[in-house]
């Protein structure tokens, strides 16, 4: 029966591996031909029938062949193609060498042995689209029957030629840690010219990092080598550090994964799924379109559930300590300009970000868990039709999906895509995707204004940002700029695996540390100016009635004869009268000067001169969004800064879903816009820039307007 095995380790002196050296030659073509295959007997078949039938071979060439023993030698042999032998009964075990030969950079052919056997068991391989994904040319070949022996022959020749369009250069992904580690021994490696030019230095890289003797063998005995050793080392210890397993198992497993999706994408199984392993049933399910994608909104709608619900109770409890600092600085502390700073803007404006930490741990620690287990993969399979049909690979949802963290490591993972016209489109579409600067922004408005419906409404955000990303890319991808034929690529599976709390924990710290040192540089300082600007330049002649009336009321408060209804009537006019005064104050700050000028522009969308300096401020940081409503919005009372908002006569439901649109589609940050252009040019960012706002203003103006008409 044809049967899976998952294989999660390798090692090259593990593997069996006969190789034989096959020289096409006639007085004007010397093609040097390498077969290797995980089965002795059978790539002594294939040198067989070559050396017994000499006359199967393509016009005008001629070949001979000679034997070697050890893979590590392949490329200094020099060949100019390697004919790999599959056992189409036994994929996975015959084809973990294929990812080493690409590491290799060396020209492939793979060639399908026993594949009328698989046929038997009603599986079948599309041979041109696994020939696409790796990058090389495969068919199937009977050399007992002489089936395919001359497609091979052609394939070879067509290959080794540069004719065809599937045999090219790529590069087996291994994650952004080792990747870059990688990348750093190369440097280092590029110093030496000694090193033998056949070996490709990225091969001898990534054997550094899994098999360091074997690799440093391979390399000349010069004393610089000892600094490409040392690099290599550090770069070792430092993922086994930061990823707790060793670089050989993250390099075997992704080469595993790369197998596995070549295959998923590539082979046809029948209706019986008994001789399949657990995980190939598992991936079956979660990798289908008409079942994944339900499966995958109802993972979403559980982890923003959960979110929301898990963290309502930490985040009122922050919330309730801040409120009650500020209530007792500000009947300890008499008003003045460094109070209110202090309270009113740095506690009230720090505050009202911090408050969100709790929703920020949770929701990563289920992006986490989701990363860790696999299942992240799968949802980069399961997007790979869909990119495919505007013209990209699931290799580019994949920088999209750590978009959901933070745009600007996103950006700088889309740089391990290889073809540049797909690296520069990925890069463009990641600012539609929510990052987590958001999320403060979304949790607040979603809280206080759909408190019924949180999950699906966080949800819409996150999903209308990814499909307008997609219609983006459509639109791009039919101008002159981006329109090109559509290259494919391997979106690899990995082993589920249990997730490691260390793992996980790390993963948390590492964004909780990034918010928390956001909170205390640019939330900070935006607080306070934002403080500075609505609070300056005083207007003491509008407010000097109201003061004065509530100097009177304060007079009468202290006759001790009153009666307690009687103060508390005094205390509602006082807080009713600051109140007043405040909102005079702010309305004729320099602050309000600012939003006012920009409402001919956002009064279509329903937005007032508080929410166009709400967009403003979220220029270098979207979570000064919610610094700023701490301030703007803010009443002197005891009431959360969610409940202020959904208490104010300003705001509607619609009117709140226009500006989370806004938000969600007008670039992210200052950050973001200057690592596009460091990657693309001032062009490209300055259009981030421009067409951000310009769609952000368009959906806002849709929505609000068609949804008043309703």
């Amino acid at each position: 029966m044809f049967a899976y095995e998952n294989i999660t380790t390798i090692s090259d002196c593990n593997i069996c591996c006969n190789m034989v050296i096959l020289h096409f030659m006639n007085d004007n073509k010397n093609i040097k031909i390498i077969v290797v295959g995980s089965s002795k007997s059978d790539n002594t078949l294939f040198v067989d029938y070559f050396r017994n039938h000499p006359e199967k071979a393509v016009t005008g060439y001629d070949f001979s062949w000679s034997e070697a023993d050890d893979p590590e030698t392949l490329p200094s042999l020099r060949p100019d193609i390697i004919v790999q032998v599959v056992d189409s009964m036994d994929l996975d075990e015959s084809l973990v060498m294929t990812p080493q030969l690409i590491d290799m950079h060396l020209k492939i052919v793979l060639v399908f042995n026993h594949y009328n056997k698989l046929l038997a068991t009603d599986h079948s391989i599309d041979f041109s689209q696994l020939g696409t994904l790796m990058g090389l040319q495969a068919t199937a070949v009977d050399v007992v029957k002489e089936q395919g022996i001359d497609s091979l022959l052609r394939m070879i020749v067509d290959a080794v030629e540069g004719k065809s369009a599937d045999t090219r250069h790529l590069h087996v992904n291994y994650g952004g840690d080792v990747e870059s580690a990688v990348s750093t021994i190369v440097a280092e490696m590029a110093k030496i010219p000694e090193i033998d030019k056949s070996f490709s230095k990225r091969y001898l890289s990534i054997r550094l990092l899994e098999s360091p003797e074997a690799a440093l063998a391979r390399l000349p005995k010069v004393p610089a080598i000892q600094n490409v050793a040392d690099k290599a080392e550090a770069c070792r210890v430092k993922l086994e550090r930061s990823l707790h397993r060793s670089p050989a198992d993250i390099i075997h497993e992704a080469r595993h994964g790369f197998i596995s999706g070549a295959l998923n994408a590539t082979l046809s199984h029948s209706n019986d799924h008994s001789d399949h392993t657990r995980q190939q049933r598992i991936d079956a399910i979660l990798t289908n379109r008409w079942v994944g994608f339900p499966i995958l909104a109802v993972v979403l709608y559980l982890v923003f559930q959960c979110t929301f619900f898990l963290g309502a109770f930490p985040q009122e409890w922050i919330q309730s300590g801040v409120d009650a600092l500020a209530s007792a600085l500000h009947a300890w502390w008499s008003p003045t300009w460094l109070s209110s700073l202090l309270i009113d803007g740095v506690l009230e404006g720090v505050g009202a970000v911090l408050a969100f930490l709790p929703n920020i741990i949770i929701l990563f620690f289920f992006i986490s868990i989701m990363e860790d287990s696999g299942y992240m993969a799968r949802i980069a399979f399961l997007m790979d039709k869909i990119m495919h049909r505007v013209g990209l690979h699931g290799r580019s949802f994949v920088p999209m999906l750590v978009g959901f963290g933070c745009n600007v490591p996103a950006i700088m993972a889309a740089r391990d895509i290889d073809n540049r016209k797909d690296r520069a489109l990925t890069m463009l579409m990641i600012p539609f995707m929510s990052c987590s600067a958001r999320l403060p922004v979304y949790m607040l408005f979603v809280g206080a204004f759909f408190p019924s419906h949180k999950a699906l409404v966080m949800m819409s955000l996150y999903l209308i940002g990814v499909l307008l990303s997609i219609i983006f890319a459509l639109v791009m991808k039919r101008t002159k700029y981006f329109r090109q034929p559509n290259q494919d690529y391997v979106s690899e599976l990995p082993a589920f695996r249990m997730p490691v709390l260390r793992n996980t924990a790390s993963h948390i710290w590492e964004r909780c540390a990034d918010y928390l040192k956001k909170i205390s540089t640019v939330i900070l300082w935006a607080s306070i100016i934002i403080w500075a600007l609505y609070y300056f330049p005083r207007h003491e002649e509008l407010t000097k009635p109201y003061n004065d009336r509530i100097a009177e009321l304060r007079l009468m408060d202290s006759d001790a004869t009153l009666s307690a209804a009687q103060r508390q009537s005094i205390d509602a006019q006082i807080d009713s009268l600051m109140f007043v005064a405040s909102a005079v104050q702010k309305e004729h700050s320099a602050l309000a000067s600012v939003g006012h000028w920009m409402e001919p522009v956002t009064k279509p969308l329903g937005f007032d001169w508080r929410l166009n300096v709400c967009i403003l401020t979220g220029l270098p940081a979207k979570e000064a969004i919610v610094s700023t409503l701490g301030i703007v919005f803010h009443q002197d009372n005891e009431d959360s800064l969610e409940a202020e908002l959904r208490n104010n006569p300003f705001f509607t439901p619609l009117k709140a879903y226009a500006f989370l649109l806004f938000v969600l589609l007008y670039f992210p940050c200052v950050a973001t816009i200057a690592t596009l252009r460091r990657f693309l040019g001032t062009k490209w960012a300055a259009f981030t820039v421009v067409n951000s706002l310009v769609l952000a203003w368009l959906v806002s103006f849709l929505v609000y307007n068609i949804g008043s008409l309703l």
